[in-house]
């Protein structure tokens, strides 16, 4: 038998004891298994009856719920019932495959059923469940619970067990901020090596973990996936009773929900294999709020349906819920059909086409940015990255032109005249890249770029819709 297979749990319900069946698909997450609920699986446009016979001939297990209410209206169910008792046919007379539950002190209405042991989840709901995980011959304690979050915070505040962060064999940002404070502004930790410190109070985080990477540059959205596995596996080894585990977003001069996606791939691919033992929560950390906001609203949207997280109650978190170690690694992540495309990220991120965006790096441009050029060339197939620094110089142009050498095609928004802006579009020009120019309206455009067609905007959305419409026209004549 599959290892899927034998951890998933089909359950039947009405609708009536629909928060009844989402508590207790929680529970069974919760002891490592795959709950398989029509509300959470099957897709708009998906034909739900194809589903639903697959996902109970593709489940070990068939839980179907009973109430006072529901068995009323048990027409609900028939159907779902009806396929698993020819499913049963499949197993021996000894072995366990369907098992009813109570909600409430209710009639079980299938003559089927009356041969077989119920589990009653009334008057004690955490012994009901007991009982039923007996019954699969499963403990609540051979599956890991991981709490995933994303935070609004300074690094050097977060009162954790480790703070991990990336060294690209020099200084930036966290890493110089949390070094200064430590007194290690010497330290040198080669790629793949580490460099383990105890922070004696010196930040909120008892201990820092640096792990050597390559030069920013070369960090890319594969070495991204790579770094949680590598923290992870020293920590299990050096600290293995770790609880806490915070660390940074890595977005500088990628597109940020891709980053960010490669990084959350990359603590699946690390909980698969090795990791401390007493790892129970993992907080990634920025301080822009729009940024925490942008990425909490992607993690939502690309997470819905998926069987292996549930979202924490009392703050913005996801359970994920780790099968037993004898599954195997690649089982881990359990998706829905086609594989969602958050556990791809990372691999092949770099060979999707790729919008470069040169455009001033102001605040009052941010939006014009992130929700008229980013949103659409995200939902057109296209990555979005720019280099966010406003000064030219050393390795920031070395960058810029490498970025425009490798890029798809480069959008510019010459709003304000900027002088680099003029220089990237130049440069795009001299290397054959198509081109989209935007100006916003009201705007005079230099006179050596006057005359090239360029879109004119007067809102955030008439820009959203016009690069769309740019950009898919360019596709569909294969000029892009």
């Amino acid at each position: 038998m599959e290892s899927s297979k034998k951890n998933t749990v089909f359950i039947s319900y009405a609708r009536e004891d629909t928060a009844d069946s989402e508590r207790l698909c929680n529970d069974l997450k919760n002891a490592g298994l795959i709950p398989w609920r029509d509300k959470d699986v099957i897709k708009p446009g998906q034909n739900w009856k194809m589903a639903i016979r697959k996902g109970i001939k593709n489940s070990r297990y068939f839980i179907p719920l009973f109430s006072s209410k529901s068995v009323e209206k048990i027409d609900s169910i028939y159907k779902e019932f009806k396929y698993a008792i020819d499913t049963l046919d499949q197993y021996l007379e000894s072995e366990i495959y369907i098992i009813p539950v109570r909600l409430d002190d209710c009639n079980i209405p299938f003559k089927n059923l009356e041969d077989i042991q119920y589990v009653d989840l009334f008057p004690e709901w955490d012994k009901g469940v007991t009982q039923l995980l007996e019954s699969m011959d499963i403990e609540k304690e051979n599956g890991t619970n991981i709490e995933f979050r994303i935070k609004e915070a300074d690094i050097k505040e977060m009162d954790c067990d480790v703070v991990v962060l990336k060294h690209a064999q020099e200084f930036y940002q966290a890493d110089y901020e949390v070094a200064k404070a430590l007194g290690v502004l010497d330290l040198s930790v080669p790629p793949d090596n580490y460099r383990y410190f105890s922070t004696n109070g010196k930040i909120s985080a008892e201990n820092v973990l640096f792990v050597g990477v390559p030069p920013l540059r070369y960090f890319n959205y594969e070495q991204i996936r790579k770094f949680p596995s590598k923290f992870l596996e020293f920590l299990s080894d050096i600290a293995p009773s770790t609880n806490h585990i915070a660390t940074t977003f890595h977005i500088a001069s990628l597109d940020e929900t891709e980053a960010a996606f490669s990084l959350f791939a990359g603590l699946l691919d690390g909980l698969g294999g090795k990791f401390p033992k007493d790892l129970k929560k993992i907080t990634i950390v920025a301080r822009n709020p729009r940024l925490v906001r942008r990425l909490k609203d992607a993690f939502d949207a690309n997470l819905a349906g998926e069987r292996y997280v549930s979202k924490l109650d009392k703050e913005w978190g996801y359970l994920l819920t780790i099968p037993p170690k004898k599954v195997p690694a690649d089982k881990v992540v359990v998706s829905l059909e086609p594989q969602n495309t958050i556990e791809k990220t990372g691999k092949g991120s770099d060979t999707k086409p790729v919008v470069f965006v040169a455009m001033p790096f102001k605040k009052d441009m941010e939006d014009v940015f992130y929700f008229g050029i980013q949103d659409p060339s995200r939902d057109t197939g296209f990555l979005c990255e720019r280099i966010d620094n406003e000064s030219f110089t050393g390795d920031i142009l070395e960058q810029v032109k490498s970025k425009i050498e490798n890029c798809t095609v480069v959008i510019a928004d010459l709003t304000g005249s900027n002088p680099n802006v003029y220089l990237e579009v130049g440069y795009a020009w001299g290397r054959g890249k198509p081109t989209i120019l935007l100006v916003k309206e009201g705007e005079d455009l230099k006179f050596d770029v006057r005359g090239y067609r360029h879109l004119k905007y007067e809102t955030i959305k008439g820009l959203r819709d016009s690069l769309t419409k740019e950009l898919v026209g360019l596709k569909d004549r294969k000029l892009i």
